[in-house]
């Protein structure tokens, strides 16, 4: 199984702002774990 770490240690916000990003990648790579690492 393919696995990505996200870490952005500043905002939570900006974390929000990428989600559209992370279902890309979970409509291309379903079996991909995301895990997200933030302050």
């Amino acid at each position: 199984m393919p696995r990505l770490l996200i870490v952005k240690t500043t905002s939570l916000g900006d974390v929000i702002h990428n989600l559209p990003v992370i279902n890309d990648i979970r409509a291309h790579h379903p079996d991909m774990a995301i895990d997200w690492v933030v302050e």
